[in-house]
This record gives C-alpha cells, structure tokens and sequence, in this order.
C-alpha cells in the first residue's frame, strides 16, 4: 500500500508538518510519520497513534474501504444538503473519542473496527436483505473473508473480542437515547459538515461531556442542550427525510434487481463502494432498473408531503435521538427532566416519527411495500 496518495475525505499523507493546527473540519486526515506512527487529525483534535494494531488497522484495505462508503448511503450522491462524510471519516472519529477519555486498548480497536462490515450505500442494505441488524450480525463473517484476522492474531485478539453484539464496550456503543461514541460522532460530524453546529458549539460540548465509566453525561446544561437539538436536527431533518427515505428503498429495489439478474452479486454490495456500485447501476441495460435509478436521482422532486389520511407510503424510521445525562446536586438527571421545552421537542420528533412520515408520490412508481422500515 503506497502512503502518498491524498484521498478525498481521508488522507494517508507522509512527513507533512502543521497539521496539528488544520481549522476545524468533519474530515479525518491521518498522516504517516518517519518513526512509523500516525497523526490522526480529526474534528476533536489531533491523536498520535503509536500502537501497532491501530495503525496496523489504519493501514489495512477493509479499513481504507471505508474512505468510499457514504455515512449517509445513497443519499450523498443525489440529494446536494445531505452530508459527504465517509464510515473512514466516522471511524477515525469514534476513535479519537475513544482515546480522549482514555478507553481501554480493545476499545478503541473496536470503535476503529465497529463499521468495516457496512456494504455499499450504508444502510440501504438494510432494505435489500431486509433486516436492520444486518451490518452488525455480519461482522464476523466479514472479517473472516478478510486479511483483519491475521493483523488481530499478530496481536492476540480475536474477531469476536471485538464484536460489539458479543462484547461490552460502554463507551462505544449504548443504545439511544444514551449517549456513545459511535452516536456522538454520527450527530457532531453531520451537524459540523451541515453548519448547523458552529467550532465554538463543538468546544462548548466537548468541554462539558464526560465518561463515568458507565455514562456519558454533561457538567453543563446548556451543552447538554445543543447536543440534544444538534440529534432532534440529525434524526429529523437528515436521516428522517422523505427524500432519504426514499432514495434508500428505490436503491435497494435496483441492488435487489441486479442480483436476480447476476449483474451485482451480494458479495458485491458487501465489499463494494459506493460511487463505483452506483455507476454500475447506472449503466445497466434493464428498464426496470433505470426506472428506479431516476426516480434516485430525482427523489427530492418525487416525494411531497402527504397526510396520514392521503399518502402513498406511510414509511418508518428508527428514532434515534440522545437524551443526554447531566449532572446536578441530585445525581444525574436526564436532559428531558430538566427541560421542559426539549422535552417537547423530544415527544414531538419521536411521535412523529413513531406514527410514520406520510408520503405523497410526484410520479407513481407501482406497488410499494409499506412494511419496509429503514433504520437510520
């Protein structure tokens, strides 16, 4: 693997000087150094990583995979407001979290690992094998068809000592609405790229957030606060759309098409990245397939607003907003105990979405099955 190569959300870049002082930016760069260390510059500042299975891990082609595959899938590459951060980007940010309070060893070579089984278009697949566990339950067989369980032997580690269905690792993973890194990240990264968070609302947070051991939790109400509006704008307005929502099935329908035609096969979507799979679709002679692959790229002219008592699709979106912890004279309290209007604001997002997001089609595209329910 040649280390002089700039890639565009992602950098291995060698003995290049100031990072440490880059602005403030939602991509990663990591740049090799003479001494065979990493510097991993990220939106919470720079990391030195000297241990040789991280940047083992660094270096490995699952993990560079990665610098393709869109946070935000298919969405990305035809709706312009959606963010362009890649699961590299994400990753090396879990990461530095990890390591900013200090998280065992193991940890953080899970927070790097957690995302390398996602395929193409992230969470489309989801609808294709219609089961939102699907990344996480794969892990290990992914790792398996990889070099990653020769690197982790070299260090005494086993794919499934990593596995974060199978393992306890509090602060990467907790489910919502706790707070973790993996969470953190997704909500701090998409907000800083979409500009609704600002460098002094990213300081404001990271100075008051702590990790107990157990629980993240705020010293400052008030950055509790912009945390929690920062997940209601992620949920909401990013992965909640109708037009993410949308991109997501009809994208799913065409992998779904193309693997019955032995065009792209599953091992394709798993291994795959998403610019170059979503050329390939595009380039398919099928008319079944273009169809779906303009109603993609026209998603947010297609879908409008509709009423729980005109729709064409009633979808359904996993809620996944942060109710953060904060501390107080008390013991912790949760941010909607202490805040009555973002209490509101929570209820409001989650009943919404809960009930499902009606959605009225420009251009009717056939029978759609309303069971399906993307996970965000």
């Amino acid at each position: 693997m040649s280390f002089n190569s700039t890639f565009r959300l992602f950098a291995l870049i060698t003995n290049i000087a100031g990072i440490c002082n880059a602005a403030i930016s939602t991509t990663c760069t990591a740049l090799l150094q003479k001494d065979g260390s990493i510097c991993l510059n990220t939106p919470y500042g720079t990391e030195t990583i000297t241990e040789p299975v991280l940047i083992d891990l660094i270096k490995s082609k699952p993990t560079l995979r990665l610098k393709s595959v869109y946070l935000s899938g298919i969405s990305a590459l035809v709706i312009p407001s959606q963010p362009k951060r890649t699961r590299l980007d994400h990753s090396a940010g879990v990461l530095a979290l990890l390591r900013k309070h200090k998280r065992p060893l193991l940890e953080q070579v899970a927070g790097l690992a957690h995302d390398l089984s996602h395929g193409v278009f992230s969470h489309t697949l989801d609808f294709v094998f219609e089961n939102p566990n699907q990344q996480d339950e794969s892990f290990e067989s992914y790792i398996a068809t990889t070099e990653l369980p020769n690197i982790l032997a070299k260090y005494n580690i086993k794919p499934h000592e990593i596995n974060i269905l199978k393992q306890q690792f509090p602060a990467l993973k907790q489910k919502a609405p706790n707070i973790c890194a993996d969470i953190l990240d997704g909500i701090l990264g998409d907000c800083l790229e979409t500009e609704f968070l600002k460098q002094d609302d990213l300081q404001t947070i990271m100075k008051a957030l702590e990790f107990d051991g157990q629980n993240w939790f705020f010293t400052s109400q008030a950055a509790a606060r912009r945390l929690g509006d920062a997940s209601l704008y992620t949920v909401g307005k990013i992965y909640g759309s109708r037009a993410n929502y949308m991109a997501y099935y009809w994208t799913a329908e065409a992998l779904k098409k193309a693997a019955e035609q032995n065009i792209i096969s599953f091992n394709d979507m798993r291994k795959g990245t998403d610019e170059k799979t979503w050329a390939r679709l595009k380039k398919i002679n099928n008319k079944a397939i273009q169809e779906l692959v303009s109603q993609v790229e026209n998603v947010e002219s297609i879908t409008l607003p509709g009423t729980i008592g005109h729709h064409d699709i009633l979808s359904s979106t996993k809620f996944r907003c942060v109710d953060p912890w904060v501390k107080t004279q008390n013991g912790l309290k949760r941010l909607t105990q202490l805040d009555k209007s973002f209490k509101s604001e929570f209820k409001k997002l989650k009943n919404k979405l809960t009930k499902g997001l009606p959605i009225l089609l420009a251009q009717k595209t056939g029978a759609i099955d309303q069971t399906q329910i993307f996970m965000a």
